[in-house]
């Protein structure tokens, strides 16, 4: 929808687009086995807490008698009985599940001529949705909320018919927060000392917690995520034309706060390699987050300047000549929480300090192309280009040392890439996100 707000001078427009989908998921895992009337009457019972077959053991862990000990009285009741035979006929647990998806995205673009010469445009766009999917076992599932806020101002200036010049300004915001609800809530005991989050951890017992949607029995471990992101833009870009050069020149400066909240294992992840290790109330492995160092909040910025040349050799035959150069800060945690390690090092070999050397003082891109009208006559076309592009690092290793090897190809402006980090200081762990600034384009 849009239309004139002012004859001639000011016009609005504004979009909206809405998404509703329902899809259903049919979701099977391996579950304890037990009877199934109907199907596998004679299935043994392994969910009596005394003479239980599955938890009987002569080897590691001794377990003669079959008794269910400690925290796995509480555990096993919690996995589905099953209700139908898998491949070897192993037991196993389905149940529908409907994902819900909604997408809310909307727009809206005010545009104003001030007079011939000078023109301005301001836009601001929104994009929310959810989704939700079921894990292995009810009622565990994840969900995934997400929201993109994008504000441009631009204005074009012409200067003669050979100059012209456009300024913008952008802001965009970016929230995503994916959770795993631990459904039995806070009144759930807690299962290790010093359990940050309360509920339900997350139990993965070789050859039982097998399932289409992988994962074990309880939320996802690593979940919930929380990461805020704003990008402050300033791009200014001019055209001139001289005889037979029709010249390009501008900048890019973009400024990031990106703020992370990991909260890995705090509920606990707790690993058996079997059915009978788990019912004797032993683990294999069990991964706890104790924190608090679960929060970063980086900042660092990319300044860009760039030049470029249409020259009109022949009347068929244009050569593209340009540079590009592009710096970035080094991503730097707002409460000084940085840190980095050497791949040869033994424990505690974290060093409080930079993440890494900054690799991008040389990022220099030159680039040339041509365009050549074969016959004169605007019908057919060739085109070719070369260019050297760099970009910012795809992904940092957490046991390479940064500060040292962080040898990485640089940019390019159309989509940024920036650190992912968390868990305590010099724990290293890093990721990639790729957030397209949206909000400076047309």
């Amino acid at each position: 929808m849009g239309g004139p707000v002012k004859k001639d001078k000011t016009f609005f427009f504004g979009a909206f687009e809405g998404l509703r989908e329902t899809i259903g998921q049919t979701i099977v895992s391996t579950t304890v086995s037990a009877p199934i009337p109907g199907i596998a009457p004679n299935l043994q019972n392994c969910f009596v807490l005394t003479n239980n077959p599955c938890a009987k053991s002569t080897t590691n862990p001794v377990n003669p008698t079959g008794a269910v000990i400690g925290g796995a009285q509480v555990i096993l009741p919690l996995f589905p009985h099953p209700n139908l035979l898998g491949p070897n006929n192993l037991p196993e647990a389905t149940y529908p599940f409907s994902e819900p998806i909604t997408e809310n995205w909307g727009q809206g673009r005010l545009d104003h001529t001030f007079s011939a010469a000078d023109a301005f445009f301001a836009r601001y766009t929104i994009d929310d949705s959810y989704y939700a999917n079921g894990l292995a076992y009810q009622p565990f599932d994840q969900t995934q909320a997400t929201r993109g806020q994008f504000v441009t101002f631009s204005e074009n200036h012409i200067f003669s018919s050979a100059l012209l010049n456009t300024a913008r300004f952008s802001f965009s915001r970016t929230t995503y927060h994916i959770d795993s609800p631990s459904t039995f809530g806070p009144g759930f005991p807690s299962l290790f000392v010093g359990q940050q989050n309360p509920g339900l951890g997350t139990f993965q017992i070789t050859g039982v917690t097998v399932s289409t949607q992988g994962g074990g029995l309880g939320p996802t471990s690593t979940l919930p995520v929380d990461q805020l992101q704003h990008i402050f833009t300033w791009s200014d870009d001019l055209f001139y034309v001289k005889g037979k050069h029709s010249f390009k020149f501008g900048t890019l400066i973009n400024h990031y706060q990106q703020d992370m909240f990991n909260n890995n294992a705090n509920r606990g992840a707790f690993t058996s390699t079997s059915l009978a290790q788990f019912l004797s109330g032993s683990f294999s492995s069990v991964t706890v987050g104790l924190g608090p160092y679960d929060r970063r909040h980086y900042r660092y910025s990319t300044f860009g300047v760039y030049a470029q040349d249409d020259y009109k050799i022949l009347p068929n035959l244009t050569l593209n000549l340009g540079l590009r150069y592009e710096f970035a800060t080094v991503a730097t945690d707002r409460d000084g929480l940085n840190s980095s390690s050497t791949p040869t090092c033994t424990y505690p070999c974290y060093q409080v300090g930079p993440l890494y050397n900054n690799p991008y003082l040389h990022n220099f891109s030159p680039r040339i192309g041509f365009a050549w009208d074969v016959f004169g006559n605007g019908k057919t076309s060739v085109r070719g280009g070369l260019a050297s592009v760099r970009r910012r690092n795809a992904r940092f290793d957490a046991q390479c040392d940064c500060r040292q090897s962080a040898t990485v190809w640089g940019l390019h402006h159309s989509g940024h890439y920036f650190l992912y980090y968390s868990g305590w200081p010099g724990r290293g762990q890093y990721d990639r996100r790729n957030q397209p600034d949206r909000g400076a384009r047309p």
